[in-house]
């Protein structure tokens, strides 16, 4: 599990000071090599049709308040549920117990990779939103770390088939100069998305897609792209109400996953349990054989 706690590559630390801004978010700045890191979107089929914010058709401002949880990175994490205290022994509870030790670890890693960027998010779509041109928003606002006073700039871009986005910052220590933190796409029905978060060389530090049908389908996916947990994925799903929270260490090539049905029963499959077998438990949390 310590693995899985230790998913932090892309955190505050990302933030460093990035030469030249740039203008948009317009199409050309799409990081379309970033679509292999992660298999839930197509992004050439999600932005087929769209056109630069300058030459689209007037269209309307993004609806900050109806967007999914994904779109300010948030995830609503698996429920694997307590054992009842007054039920036998805690041993008969071991499956569960691991499975929720694994959510929480797997917990953990989500808020050290977007904890950070989730909460500037919140921040500048809270202050003053303008319109800077046609089919160009900003919301700005500011935040006091440490006595370092950090100006957020949320820039969003109508292009027809949905919307693009960056956030960039500036710190009054002058570490921050218009640093892109993250970039990326919503659609137009808020169905799909993700961001690209980068380091202040515009380096690919991590890249985040999620995929949601309105219907109570929908997964939330996290990939380091650099440093020592380069390739190791991270993922939250729901389907037909089931929950379930994965991930793949690219250094052992190891999957470790909780699986929890609508009925409570589940499973966990973790490489330091059970020699790594899957151990399942029964809809009143004891532990039970798996199904086959």
């Amino acid at each position: 599990m310590n693995r899985i706690a230790s998913l932090s590559v892309v955190s505050l630390v990302a933030l460093q000071a990035c030469s030249e801004p740039a203008a948009g978010p317009t199409l050309d700045q799409v990081d379309y090599g970033a679509d292999a890191e992660l298999a839930l979107i197509d992004r050439a089929a999600a932005l087929s049709g769209a056109q630069d914010y300058m030459d689209a058709a007037a269209g309307t401002q993004l609806d900050l308040a109806d967007q999914p949880d994904a779109f300010y990175l948030q995830v609503n994490e698996t429920e694997v549920g307590d054992p009842d205290p007054n039920a036998p022994p805690a041993s008969s509870y071991g499956n569960v117990i691991a499975g929720s030790l694994m959510v929480g670890s797997a917990s953990i890693a989500t808020a050290a990779v977007v904890g950070p960027p989730s909460t500037a998010i919140g921040v500048a779509t809270d202050g003053e939103v303008v319109q800077l041109e046609d089919n160009l928003w900003q919301a700005t606002n500011s935040v006091v770390i440490d006595d370092v006073a950090y100006d957020l700039e949320f820039n969003v871009a109508y292009v027809l088939v949905g919307y693009l986005a960056e956030m960039r910052v500036t710190s009054d220590d002058g570490r921050f100069d218009d640093a892109v933190w993250f970039a990326g796409f919503v659609s137009a029905a808020g169905h799909l998305g993700w961001w690209d978060l980068y380091n202040g060389s515009g380096e690919l530090q991590g890249v985040v897609e999620w995929i949601a049908d309105g219907e109570g389908t929908a997964e939330f996916g996290i990939a380091a792209t650099a440093g020592e947990h380069s390739g190791d994925l991270l993922a939250w799903w729901r389907h037909e109400g089931d929950n379930a929270v994965t991930y793949h260490d690219a250094s052992t090539a190891e999957d470790a996953w909780v699986l929890v049905t609508e009925e409570g029963s589940g499973e966990v499959r973790h490489p330091g349990y059970n020699l790594g077998e899957r151990s399942c438990w029964d809809v009143d949390y004891m532990d039970a054989a798996c199904p086959e």
